[in-house]
């Protein structure tokens, strides 16, 4: 996902989603995808994500 992000030059969740990379059904990535965006990581260790009510 980072590798085909910095490829297409894309910087934020909506720009994965409008290209229907991640993010488009079921969101269970999202919290993910912002923290790799947000910090570069790949690998996030248990707890890392908090999933809120969206």
């Amino acid at each position: 996902m980072k590798r085909i992000a910095e490829e297409r030059n894309l910087t934020t969740v909506e720009e994965i989603s409008d290209q229907n990379i991640a993010c488009t059904n079921c969101k269970l990535c999202l919290p993910y995808i912002e923290l790799m965006l947000e910090t570069g990581e790949t690998e996030f260790s248990r707890g890392a994500v908090r999933f809120s009510k969206r």
